[in-house]
């Protein structure tokens, strides 16, 4: 391209090329370009005001997250029956960033067909997968981008602060959950000098707030209030009992739904015989397509 600069407008066209050198400096963090044919779908969750004291911030804020959970499903699912909806059987990414403003924080990657969290960038630059082989490789390959290996597979199990217990007692609180996003920046960092654990226990609280709200409206009104009012937000034990028991609960959904006699569905302390009693506690689920 070729400029030609005109004595009197000197100055204007100099300033503009700075700005417009600056504007694509700092118009979006670095991120994987996507290998060719690759699907990935990007959703921007803004959780500023998060954290603030004022009711209309909040308020702000909860709408945001209410926003960020629809668009998940919205991307990763389709409508069954009446609160019932199913995953894809596409191996699509989601690319959750998450920023605070107009300042980057982290992007978390998911593949929609399963609402697994699988990874994670930061602003620091760092790539980091969970510690399974076959969906790392799945993942980098996609992405296009090489990654290191978090010390986790991703289960709850092999996670500090991933028992349903530790889960019941983090509490979804505005401030609570706006800090432990913040904190996603310094996973490599928590992991290098020793507090792995606060890394992992922020990542599960991500994890709830985004996929398992995704998969189960009681978790998603439970994180939704607690931003709201900036207190309680607390998982009850059937919330941690729904996490558990997804797989259960997609395939006997699924089943019924097709006509497939079933035993009764017992989770917990609870029994559920038909699909709307289940969702009269549920509200909304989410369930894994059995086709994968």
């Amino acid at each position: 391209m070729t400029l030609t600069i005109r004595r009197s407008g000197v100055w204007v066209v100099a300033l503009a090329l700075v700005a417009s050198l600056l504007t694509l400096a700092h118009a979006r963090p670095a991120e994987a370009n996507p290998a060719p044919g690759t699907t990935r779908t990007i959703i921007r969750w803004d959780i500023s005001g998060m954290n603030r004291t004022t009711t209309y911030d909040r308020q702000i804020a909860a709408q945001r997250y209410s926003a960020m959970v629809q668009e998940v499903r919205d991307v990763s699912g389709h409508a069954v029956v009446n609160g019932v909806g199913e995953t894809t059987t596409q191996h699509h990414i989601i690319e959750l960033q998450i920023w605070n403003g107009a300042n980057f924080v982290a992007t978390a990657y998911m593949w929609a067909d399963t609402l697994f969290v699988f990874g994670f960038y930061t602003v620091n630059g760092w790539h980091q997968f969970f510690n399974d082989a076959t969906l790392y490789q799945d993942a980098q390959q996609m992405l296009g981008i090489i990654a290191t290996m978090l010390p986790w597979n991703g289960n709850y199990t092999t996670m500090p602060g991933g028992t349903a217990a530790e889960r019941q007692n983090f509490g979804y609180t505005g401030t609570t959950l706006y800090n432990a996003l913040l904190d996603l920046s310094q996973i490599q960092n928590r992991i290098q000098n020793g507090t792995r654990d606060t890394a992992s226990r922020n990542i599960i609280r991500m994890i709830g707030a985004v996929a398992e709200a995704a998969r189960f409206q009681r978790v998603r009104n439970t994180v939704y209030n607690g931003i709201l009012n900036d207190l309680g937000g607390y998982l009850s034990n059937d919330e941690t009992t729904y996490e558990n028991n997804w797989d259960r609960i997609s395939t006997w959904v699924t089943n019924l739904i097709n006509g497939v006699p079933q035993a009764p569905l017992v989770l917990g302390l609870s029994t559920y015989y038909t699909v709307a009693g289940l969702i009269a506690q549920l509200y909304y689920v989410e369930i894994k397509n059995q086709r994968l």
